[in-house]
């Protein structure tokens, strides 16, 4: 992959779009015919695919229609308009998008196979002729419309394979040492929904297992959809510890803090981190079925629940995360964990 092509997938790929896709036998056949690796590319060993053939699923479908007719540009207005939705072509009109295709390394892949797929959403490998290797990331909702793309380069090693150290977060600015625990919270009336929250606190001591920036299954989510390797992320330093006593000098202020709409609460770790470090408890409550990915500590998952095209409802929202934060549930979890 030559360096100005790698700049310009950089600068200008990151795509999120709101779109609409197509259910066709045309389709269908596509994606058919593009599930196997071509011969003239090769999955480095470093690179691990679930499978060489792309799923029977809608998003599957929407990725083989992309790769097919960005391959050759200019892709006719009414066709962009055709697959993708109103609210997808306000973020991207449909007259520029072969402009912003046409700066990406999708012009020449070749899809290779999958590397993480749900009922909605797929990951696929693509390979170029250069060599590269990238990512491409289509979710849709239960219509078969596309919610979202998103294009990153694949890395073929770890940075520590790379001899880099590992990312770490910002050191946090407070006097407190840092502490973190996952409780898991259930609304009997609303019908026993369970809500897990992040607690992040001042601690009595620094010492102890270091925090993991992300369990399980959520760090292999963001490694497939961010394209990085799991050992990337797993190697994040957060400046925390796991699950240490809360400092003496309480009671602390409490702060209810929620992600924003679709993202989960490993995101904020370092804001959290830090916000703790100055003599706060931090209560970072996820969403199930809002957040990308809201996993519980027993390493079960839910994944969001896209609406449908025209029934998004913000106050709903608001109404939900509002009864996910309701105090009195949270403080006595809280409670029954640190006394």
């Amino acid at each position: 992959m030559n360096q100005n092509r790698r700049a310009a997938l950089g600068a200008a790929l990151l795509i999120t779009l709101a779109a609409c896709g197509s259910n066709d036998d045309a389709a269908r056949s596509t994606a058919n015919s593009m599930s196997s690796r071509p011969t003239a590319l090769t999955t480095p060993p470093e690179v691990s695919l679930l499978s060489e053939e792309l799923p029977d699923t809608a998003a599957a479908r929407q990725i083989a229609w992309l790769v097919e007719a960005v391959g050759r540009l200019p892709i006719p207005v009414e066709e962009i308009e055709e697959h993708f939705a109103a609210a997808g072509l306000a973020l991207l009109p449909a007259d520029q998008f072969n402009a912003v295709f046409a700066q990406s390394n999708v012009v020449d892949a070749q899809v290779m196979g999958f590397v993480a797929s749900t009922t909605t959403s797929v990951d696929a490998a693509l390979g170029d002729r250069s060599g590269g290797h990238l990512v491409l990331s289509l979710a849709v909702d239960d219509q078969g419309k596309i919610l979202s793309v998103q294009l990153n380069l694949m890395p073929l090693e770890s940075r520590a394979s790379a001899g880099l150290d590992p990312i770490a977060l910002p050191e946090p600015t407070g006097d407190h040492p840092v502490g973190t625990d996952v409780i898991v919270v259930t609304d009997a009336e609303r019908g026993g929904r369970s809500i897990p929250a992040q607690l992040w606190y001042p601690a009595e001591t620094d010492e102890g297992q270091p925090a993991p920036y992300a369990p399980p299954a959520t760090t292999a989510y963001l490694a497939s959809t961010l394209a990085v390797p799991e050992a990337d992320i797993e190697a994040i330093v957060t400046h925390a510890t796991l699950a240490p006593d809360v400092a003496a000098g309480g009671p602390f202020p409490v702060v209810l803090f929620s992600p924003g709409y679709g993202a989960t609460r490993t995101t904020y770790s370092g804001l959290v981190t830090d916000i703790a470090s100055h003599g706060y408890i931090v209560v970072v409550t996820d969403h199930p079925g809002d957040g990308s990915r809201v996993e519980f500590p027993d390493g079960s998952t839910v994944a969001a629940t896209p609406p449908s095209e025209g029934e998004f409802d913000p106050a709903a929202l608001v109404a939900t995360r509002v009864a996910d934060n309701e105090v009195e549930t949270l403080s006595t979890a809280f409670l029954n964990r640190v006394s």
